[in-house]
């Protein structure tokens, strides 16, 4: 709930009631775990659910994840990217345009910390060139949802980029950034591992 729920916008996110006359339901449990599967024509539903030793003498279980599979586009999509993910693509822009650099790395996996964000100072964070993300807030495009990845397209200015987001630990950090041209993707992540030193080097130099 803190991680999930209360930080988004659960409006952009309908579920199904349950009560569809073409609905197919189906329990499965598994000692303190159980499974609960709504089959519509459209789409999979599945909750799983826990006792928790708070709970235990009620025998009252508690949402632990929702999965999604989208029949039309044979897509698995999980709840907590579709609440979280635009989120923290508005939140990481946000934290760039500002300079913070500490809230970089929260919303930034441990990969693009090591290559990236920690290898930096405030000084070298400045001056390393980012002209992407300096086109505007971005406009959300479209959202591609594979389990434990996914993508984010938007457009900011006349520039279209995809956020790369991968869970780690229930959360959903940005892992890169590839920009979108006629003919490929590039990637800000692996265009950063390569200025950072440089741009560190010739500040030590300066300096």
């Amino acid at each position: 709930f803190k991680k999930t729920i209360a930080p988004s916008e659960t409006r952009f996110v309908t579920l199904p009631s349950g009560l569809e006359p073409e609905a197919e339901y189906a329990v499965h449990e598994h000692e303190r775990r159980a499974e609960f599967v709504l089959e519509l024509p459209t789409q999979i539903v599945r909750l799983k659910l826990s006792l928790d030793d708070a709970t235990q003498k009620e025998e009252a279980y508690r949402v632990d994840d929702v999965t999604i599979y989208d029949m039309a586009m044979a897509q698995e999509k999980k709840l907590g990217a579709l609440l979280t993910a635009t989120s923290v693509v508005y939140l990481f822009h946000d934290a760039y345009v500002k300079g913070n650099l500490p809230m970089l790395k929260n919303l930034s996996t441990s990969d693009f910390n090591q290559q990236i964000w920690d290898r930096l100072s405030f000084e070298t964070f400045q001056l390393v060139p980012i002209p992407e993300l300096k086109n505007g807030a971005p406009t959300i495009v479209s959202s591609d949802f594979r389990g434990r990845l996914t993508e984010v397209s938007v457009t900011q200015g006349q520039q279209e980029l995809v956020y790369v987001l991968r869970e780690r630990a229930d959360q959903w950090l940005i892992d890169d950034i590839q920009v979108k041209s006629e003919t490929n993707l590039s990637s800000v992540k692996e265009r950063l591992s390569l200025l950072t030193p440089i741009y560190e080097f010739a500040y030590a130099i300066h300096s």
